[in-house]
C-alpha cells in the first residue's frame, strides 16, 4: 500500500513519531476492507486460490479494490 501511495515509512523513534503515524495504515485498512464490502459480489473476482485458503484474504481484497478504482 506504501508503495501504491509513494509513502514513505516513518524514520522516527521516539514514542510521539509512532503513535501520530500508526493510526494511518489502520485507516488504509479500514477504507479498503469497506470499499470491498461495497463491491458486488459479480466483481469480486481474481482471488488466487491454493489448498487451505478457506476466505479471501486481505491481498485479495486490496486488488480487487485496486481493479476498481
Amino acid at each position: 500500500m506504501r508503495a501504491h501511495l509513494d509513502l514513505e515509512t516513518t524514520r522516527g523513534r521516539c514514542a510521539k513519531t509512532v503513535t501520530r503515524a500508526a493510526p494511518f495504515p489502520v485507516g488504509q485498512d479500514t477504507v479498503v476492507a469497506l470499499f470491498y464490502d461495497s463491491t458486488p459480489a459479480a466483481l469480486r473476482s481474481g482471488a488466487i486460490a491454493w489448498p487451505g485458503k478457506a476466505t479471501v484474504t486481505f491481498s485479495d481484497a486490496l486488488a480487487c479494490v485496486r481493479r476498481r478504482a
